[in-house]
């Protein structure tokens, strides 16, 4: 019990320390990457784990970054423009004429709504 134990703290303090270097690499200006240094991590770690407890990981894993990417999409508004279901117009507003107008005449696209 006792070397695990020390494993386990030895493993969160390595962890720590790599996760603070990496927010800190975000702010160097031209500090190169290392990519993405978490994920062998995380691969040992799910290696390790029963068949049951890897689905179950990889059901969390899909919803935290969904949950991510949702939450990046609503900090980046360019991205909501792409999102939205009715184009960039918005609901009814495709630029194409509606149709004839109720005198049956086309509507003339040089005219102004309420000439």
């Amino acid at each position: 019990m006792r070397e695990v134990a020390k494993s386990a703290f030895s493993f969160s303090w390595a962890l720590s320390l790599l996760g603070m270097e990496q927010a800190v690499n975000v702010f160097r200006p031209g500090q190169q990457g290392k990519g993405d240094v978490f994920a062998p991590i995380t691969q040992v770690a799910v290696n390790q784990l029963d068949d049951s407890l890897k689905g179950m990981y990889r059901f969390g894993d899909n919803l935290q970054k969904q949950m991510f990417d949702m939450a990046f999409t609503v900090v980046n508004p360019s991205t909501l423009s792409k999102m939205n279901p009715f184009g960039p117009k918005g609901p009814g507003q495709t630029g194409q004429a509606a149709g004839p107008s109720p005198d049956g005449k086309s509507p003339d696209a040089t005219q102004g709504c309420c000439a």
